[in-house]
């Protein structure tokens, strides 16, 4: 009963932690400190956004299974179930998240070419128009 109940608040605390979404300075200590420490590949593998949100994942659909199963007295596979689900979830999330930003970067990558072709064609040197880009807003 307590070790469920430390899995339980495990499970929970992991769960907040992954859907909290880093900051801005958090990634960029991340990045500072994978490129000047040398970690174990545990370490590497934990600090990794994605992996702990995986890992946090599972840990909750494992958690939500086995309380299902305990209502229901279903079998093993009410737990393994959803906690495949809880460790694919996280990867379907960011996979979705990299296709937006591709998408919002090619999107920009239009609007300054454009904008880029209309100042040339108006006369103005293309080096002068990219100088000036800082001027109008992405």
């Amino acid at each position: 009963m307590v070790v469920g109940a430390m899995a339980a608040g495990v499970a929970a605390a992991l769960a907040v932690l992954a859907a909290r979404g880093g900051s801005t300075v958090e990634r960029r200590l991340r990045l500072i400190g994978a490129a000047t420490s040398s970690r174990t590949r545990f370490a590497a593998f934990v600090a990794d956004p994605l992996a702990a949100g995986k890992i946090a994942g599972a840990l909750t659909g494992a958690l939500a299974g086995c309380a299902a199963a305990a209502m229901w007295s279903l079998g093993p596979l009410a737990a393994i179930v959803p906690a495949y689900a809880g460790w694919v979830a996280p990867a379907i999330v960011a996979a979705r998240r990299a296709a937006r930003q591709r998408r919002d970067a090619d999107r920009a990558v239009v609007t300054l070419v454009e904008w880029l072709h209309a100042l040339v064609a108006s006369g103005r040197p293309l080096e002068s128009a990219l100088d000036s880009r800082h001027h109008f807003a992405l």
